[in-house]
């Protein structure tokens, strides 16, 4: 098994604690989501579970080329196209790491959720690939990666299967970064973040004698 675990913690917890972690994450992730996160693929990418007080709190999945990409795969567009895709942007599809599954808990603070996010790009350079992808169907959330993942490598229509069993129609979207994009990027979004979230200074009019 390739998966991993991080923990605000500091004992390293059992095999048997670290599969139901790993359960956890995958029932949080599929209900977030509506799409199936299944054993074998976690099990053949490196997870990345955030733990406190034995609760599971964040997570993220890396998948670099050892089980079939997801944004990168074949159910949103021919082989032939993303080929093209890739060659436009000089790239080849050993060159590409994939962020997926990535699942807060409501609990997570905003500054929480820029870490692991901070966390997750760490994760992919360290794999040395060109480029790091993403793709979502929720436009918040597209938004959200985008301000770091910036290119827009696809987009089109998929089916979407909402909680209540409902199928509808979403704009889908794949997104990428140059690896060197990375780390400048969530940089400035941090700082960005934080001063937004600093108390404004009102001045009022200046008196006049």
């Amino acid at each position: 098994m390739f998966f991993h675990i991080l923990f605000m913690s500091k004992f390293v917890r059992p095999l048997h604690e670290q599969l139901q972690l790993l359960k956890v994450y995958k029932a949080c992730s599929e209900g977030a989501s509506n799409t199936c996160l299944e054993w074998w693929y976690m099990t053949s990418c490196r997870v990345r579970l955030l733990v406190v007080g034995g609760k599971l709190r964040a997570a993220y999945t890396v998948n670099f080329g050892f089980a079939p990409y997801r944004y990168l795969g074949l159910r949103v567009m021919s082989a032939r196209e993303r080929n093209r895709r890739l060659k436009e942007h000089k790239l080849t599809l050993k060159q590409c790491v994939e962020l997926t599954g990535i699942w807060f808990d409501p609990s997570v603070s905003r500054s929480q959720r820029n870490g692991l996010y901070l966390l997750a790009i760490i994760d992919a350079l360290l794999t040395g690939r060109k480029a790091i992808f993403g793709g979502c169907v929720i436009g918040p959330v597209q938004r959200k990666q985008m301000r770091v993942m910036h290119r827009l490598f696809w987009e089109g229509e998929v089916d979407f299967h909402t909680p209540d069993g409902r199928l509808e129609k979403r704009t889908g979207k794949v997104y990428f970064c140059y690896w060197y994009e990375a780390l400048p990027r969530i940089i400035y979004c941090l700082l960005e973040d934080l001063l937004a979230g600093l108390p404004k200074i009102k001045i009022g009019p200046l008196s006049h004698e």
